[in-house]
């Protein structure tokens, strides 16, 4: 029980200790805050900020240090805590500075004294006399470009220089290349920087001979300050067939990962997609259908995966009508191996009475250009060019333009296009079934492409029913399925696929397989046994065709002539029969007796 007791009367005397010191240490930090905040420039840009104060702060207690810009639009402030009575920082002094500090104790800042504040607004006339200091980082050696104002105090012969540091105040760089104005720097050209991936730098301007005025500086990242140097100014002029140089202006003379980002698209186009380019320069041909109309926008970017990139510069590119060829609808088609062209347009209804036309094509050389030889011609105008042998064979890219003859000053009306995506092919032929696996085959004239190149289908009707399925496939044969007491016919055409370009146009259909009921298509055996029983059938004939001569001979005796029978019974009797009759007995009696008289005198001695 006492043990319980003189445990109980230790806790209660730690608390009250600890306690006391708690109410010790709020008081303390609570009724001594910092006081006499001074600033001191030291190095190139940088400023030490100092205030004095009782605390020599350790563990948990720390002076709480908050800064901001008198210029800064959303007063937000940066934070330091330190232990020591002072911090030394890089500053732009040049825009005014509002300074606060604080002691603090504990992680979450549990006790803290009154803030002291100092603001320092110097005047300008304690700097050097620029002002608008700006710079662009470009190229992977990170080139600088900069320039500045110099304002009116400044004083006739005034010069200036740009230094420059990372984050060492001791390692300071010079600008080696200006630019100079009236004998006055004004601005460091394609200087290549001593400081690299850095993402601050120190850039201030100091005037020289006067070390009695502070530098003016700014704090910059160089990836920063992309977004406030985009491509201004974008222009567009037409160079030749077809092609047209975008150009822009900008101080950024890139390379390596930092270039420019273009991105275009038409103005009709249906989805919007654009295509982007990647340059050094501050200009780009690239080959157009401008009749359409054209977006462009344009940017800084740095790295491989665009991590920095300024704001974007658009404009569009909206050209009457009037200012191209008066033509629309061109449209081609390309067949055979070596490539013929049949192209067609319309002329539009501001074309003049005389107006005539003219072909031309190229392919990525813009000083290469090919001419249409063979022309359809329409009330003597040219509406199409037909069965040309293209001077440029399987390429990816053609442009193709319609001139106006003896009009230089109209623009062409061109198209862009993938022969392969408007190739035609030979219509396939010899299609065949086997009927034994339903297999058709089938071949084209000519396999100009690789085989990996062309798609099939199979148009497959069944004739009794009037009903028809398509069937797509990539090789040149496909077992079908059909119902074998029913009639079909079989089609074929081919295409270009997507492995090679994906042409848009069908060939023809081929010419028609017909597939009879399986009951109408003999094989050779069941020939050759109806050959033979029609054989048989044909002997037989002949034998039964002989038999039925005889029988006929028999029954088919001629007919016995009347007067040739009964001799006088036409000339004597007048065709009585009884009396041709009587008169015949009497003589065949008479007969008899002349018999029996000469019978009698032949037997006498």
């Amino acid at each position: 029980m006492a043990g319980t007791s003189l445990l109980f009367l230790a806790a209660l005397w730690t608390s009250m200790v600890n306690a006391d010191v708690s109410n010790s240490l709020e008081e303390t930090i609570t009724r001594n805050p910092p006081t006499n905040i001074s600033i001191s420039h030291g190095d190139l840009g940088e400023y030490t900020l100092s205030w004095e104060g009782n605390c020599t702060c350790k563990g948990k207690i720390y002076y709480q240090l908050n800064y901001t810009y008198l210029d800064s639009k959303d007063n937000e402030m940066g934070t330091y805590f330190v232990q020591e009575n002072q911090k030394a920082l890089d500053f732009e002094l040049h825009r005014g500075l509002r300074a606060r500090v604080r002691l603090t104790y504990g992680d979450n800042l549990e006790i803290t004294s009154n803030w002291t504040e100092r603001t320092f607004d110097l005047s300008g006339e304690l700097f050097a006399p620029v002002d608008n200091l700006a710079c662009i980082f470009y190229g992977d050696a990170y080139y600088m470009n900069c320039s500045w104002d110099v304002t009116e105090n400044a004083s006739e012969d005034a010069q200036f220089i740009l230094s420059y540091r990372e984050r060492n105040p001791s390692e300071v760089y010079n600008c080696t290349d200006y630019l100079v104005d009236g004998g006055r720097n004004i601005g460091c050209v394609n200087h290549k920087m001593r400081s690299v991936d850095t993402t601050k730098i120190i850039i201030c301007i100091n005037e020289v001979n006067k070390k009695d005025k502070l530098p003016y500086c700014r704090i910059m990242n160089p990836y920063s300050s992309f977004k406030r140097n985009p491509p201004t100014n974008i222009s567009i002029s037409h160079t030749s067939l077809g092609e047209y140089t975008l150009s822009w202006e900008g101080n950024c003379k890139c390379n390596g990962k930092t270039g420019c980002q273009i991105d275009f698209t038409y103005l009709d186009s249906k989805d919007n997609k654009m295509e982007t380019k990647f340059v050094h320069e501050n200009q780009k041909a690239l080959d157009f259908e401008l009749h359409r109309g054209l977006l462009v926008r344009m940017r800084l970017a740095c790295g491989d995966n665009l991590e920095i990139t300024s704001n974007w510069t658009e404009r569009t590119f909206d050209l009457s009508g009037e200012l191209f060829a008066p033509v629309d609808n061109l449209a081609c088609i390309f067949y055979g191996d070596a490539y013929y062209m049949n192209c067609s347009w319309d002329v539009t209804e501001n074309a003049s009475e005389d107006a005539q036309f003219i072909l031309s094509y190229r392919e990525r050389n813009p000083s290469e250009v090919y001419n249409c030889t063979d022309y359809l011609v329409d009330g003597g105008r040219n509406i199409g060019c037909v069965n040309h042998k293209m001077g440029i064979v399987y390429t990816n890219k053609i442009t193709i333009c319609i001139n106006e003859v003896n009009k230089k000053d109209k623009l062409p009306y061109c198209r862009i296009v993938k022969p392969t995506s408007f190739y035609k092919l030979d219509s396939p032929i010899y299609v065949t079934i086997n009927k034994s696996t339903e297999e058709v085959e089938w071949t084209l004239p000519n396999f100009y492409l690789n085989t990996i190149c062309y798609k099939f289908q199979l148009n497959i009707t069944n004739l009794n029913e009037r009903s028809t399925k398509l069937e797509n496939v990539t090789s040149t044969n496909h077992v079908i399925s059909r119902d074998n007491t029913k009639k079909y016919s079989v089609h074929v055409r081919a295409v270009v696929n997507d492995n090679c370009g994906e042409s848009h146009i069908w060939s023809d259909w081929s010419k028609p397989l017909i597939i009879d009921p399986d009951g109408k298509d003999m094989s050779f055996l069941t020939i050759v046994a109806v050959f033979a029983v029609i054989l048989v059938a044909f002997v037989l004939l002949l034998v039964f065709v002989c038999i039925k001569c005889k029988l006929l001979s028999k029954l088919c005796q001629p007919i016995p002539d009347a007067e040739e029978k009964f001799k006088g019974l036409f000339e004597e009797c007048n065709g009585d029969f009884q009396k041709w009759i009587n008169k015949s007995i009497q003589v065949t009696n008479k007969a008899e007796d002349s018999s029996l008289i000469t019978a009698k005198e032949f037997q006498q001695p």
